[in-house]
């Protein structure tokens, strides 16, 4: 197992690099010159190559990837074109937010998804299957971005009960926090709590039908054991690589939602730095994301190697 970790985590430094050089080659290919955003009505030739110095844009590209990837090496994420800010300083503001969003997203689309699924399995062709596969369909099919306005015109304008936008630091007020958490965090749940359904039912079904569960259950085995123990156990390994690549989806879907419910997080900030071809910020804050997605992934094959004896001794064979 350990093995097999290590040689995960081999992987981060390549795939890290490759990501950046992407990042990189793309925003330049993006219309748009930082220099005049910068600049606005007053922007001249003489202004724009002044700023082209002063930021090192006039270099050839291979050098300003050159000088860009030692600066993360040693630490140095660079500073916002527009404000001067050190960029590790914003992205020290704004990952706890993203972090909080998805961490939330991840627990209640878990919590729902493996609960309506199991129940799913245990009542196949029945209403509580048929409704979780209802339920399962439309929140694949409905965007997070629409379900978000949905859920805003509803739940803040309509019946006032909730906040429409804004952000709450957990240091300042818990409550307030998850107040203003709620709306985003079910807009972005949706879509993965209506996939796993589906992947858990499917990983149940195929479990409970197997002998040993039939033995169980002949033995005199409580239900709820022989569910939580022998069947949602051994169904945890196609679930938890589901979550594992899911957690991609949700890094990215959160520069939509943030935008939507106005929360100052890491996609608010891609997002706005795009607008502005802001490079060094969309560069830093796009291989943040992607250091995550990988995080998270060596994450998910620790969780199934440690489950799932089998995959275990398949791997390390």
């Amino acid at each position: 197992m350990i093995r097999v970790l290590l040689h995960r985590v081999v992987l981060i430094v390549p795939i890290l690099f490759g990501a950046s050089i992407i990042v990189f080659a793309i925003i330049r290919l993006v219309p748009g010159d930082p220099a005049v955003i910068m600049l606005g009505l007053n922007a001249t030739p003489k202004l724009i190559l002044q700023i082209h110095q002063q930021l090192g844009l006039d270099q050839p590209v291979y050098v300003q990837y050159i000088h860009w990837i030692g600066g993360i090496v040693h630490g140095d994420w660079g500073h916002d074109y527009l404000s001067g800010q050190p960029i590790s300083g914003l992205l020290t503001t704004t990952l706890p937010v993203t972090g909080e969003l998805v961490v939330l997203s991840l627990a209640l689309a878990i919590a729902l998804g493996v609960t309506v699924g199991s129940v799913a399995a245990l009542y196949r062709g029945r209403l509580p299957d048929w409704v979780s596969q209802i339920i399962s369909m439309i929140g694949i099919s409905i965007p997070d971005f629409w379900l978000g306005i949905m859920l805003t015109l509803l739940f803040a304008l309509v019946l006032g009960v909730l906040p429409s936008s804004g952000f709450t630091p957990l240091t300042v007020s818990i409550p307030d926090n998850l107040i203003h958490m709620i709306l985003p965090v079910v807009a972005l749940a949706s879509g993965l709590t209506a996939v796993l359904i589906r992947i858990t039912r499917a990983a149940m079904l195929e479990v409970l039908g197997q002998e040993y569960i039939r033995f169980a259950r002949a033995s005199g085995v409580p239900e709820w054991r022989v569910v939580l123990h022998h069947g949602i156990r051994n169904a945890a390994a196609p679930i938890l690589t589901v979550i594992g690549l899911q957690a991609g989806y949700l890094f990215g879907a959160t520069i939509v939602i943030e935008t939507v419910f106005s929360l100052p997080g890491l996609g608010q900030l891609i997002l706005n730095s795009t607008l502005t071809h802001d490079y060094p910020v969309i560069q830093a804050s796009v291989l943040v994301l992607t250091l995550l997605f990988v995080a998270t992934n060596l994450l998910t094959d620790a969780a199934v190697l440690a489950i799932d004896p089998r995959l275990r001794q398949a791997r390390t064979a």
